[in-house]
């Protein structure tokens, strides 16, 4: 892997990482597209660590409000622990004991079909989201039945294509999230699946040794932190100002060029 191909999926998993837009399906197509080798499980484990911590980083003003919230026995906030912990749970379980099958599951088509249904339905939960009245604003009123839901539809990122952004997201919405609570949930989520998932990735490297040379994995690192940052900041300003409908559009247009074109 060269220093370039390193910055470019760096950038593209951060970016897609936090984007409701499918990291996985974006680290399959853009090889394809370019005729690059896929890249090793030292790489994902690089960027991996380097999204964990571009997300812990922008979200730690709610993670020392939880942490403090558990020191002072704060009966909403040690709850809101406990939901996103119930919420994890799913996809911990799907993640260990389907991974290989669902490494099949790695094909453009599957990535281009993923793209068109979950966009679509990340669109009608944009919509319905709008419409409801008593959203739920404050992180503090999310329902224990809304987090399990939210980590039952997590599972579905393990297909390429999803997005477990997305798929929380829109779940989220559906449940009664506003958009700005959705991604706030959505981001918090990410930090245990991502801490597992680059564990995983730690355990396989720790067999196996690296498979990538020093610099590209730096620079992979460093494209994966700084995007990874800028794409949070970008979709809490979008939510806020705007809505997921364009994140849809993006993906549809996407899938049917995939199904189309490769």
């Amino acid at each position: 892997m060269t220093v370039l191909q390193a910055v470019v999926l760096g950038a593209i998993q951060g970016i897609t990482e936090f984007l409701p837009i499918s990291s996985s399906g974006h680290l399959i197509i853009v090889p394809e597209l370019l005729g690059w080798e896929p890249q090793g499980i030292t790489f994902d484990l690089i960027i991996h660590l380097a999204t964990l911590l571009a997300v812990i980083l922008a979200m730690r003003t709610e993670i020392m409000w939880l942490w403090e919230g558990w020191r002072k026995r704060d009966r909403v906030r040690v709850q809101l622990i406990g939901k996103l912990s119930v919420a994890t749970i799913p996809a911990l379980l799907v993640g260990f004991f389907l991974h290989d099958w669902l490494g099949g599951f790695r094909g453009v088509e599957t990535v281009a079909i993923s793209l068109i249904v979950w966009g679509a339905l990340l669109g009608l939960a944009d919509r319905f989201s709008a419409m409801m009245r008593g959203q739920v604003k404050d992180l503090g009123r999310v329902q224990w039945w809304q987090a399990i839901l939210i980590g039952i539809i997590q599972i579905f990122s393990f297909i390429p294509g999803t997005s477990r952004s997305g798929s929380t997201m829109t779940a989220a919405l559906f449940s009664g999230l506003d958009r700005v609570a959705a991604a706030r949930f959505s981001f918090l989520l990410a930090i245990p699946i991502t801490a597992a998932a680059g564990a995983a990735a730690l355990l396989d490297v720790a067999q196996n040794g690296l498979d990538i040379t020093l610099l590209p994995m730096l620079s992979g690192f460093v494209s994966a932190f700084i995007f990874g940052l800028l794409a949070i900041r970008l979709l809490l300003i979008v939510v806020r100002n705007a809505s997921f409908v364009w994140f849809a559009l993006y993906r549809i247009a996407l899938g049917i060029f995939l199904l189309f074109y490769l």
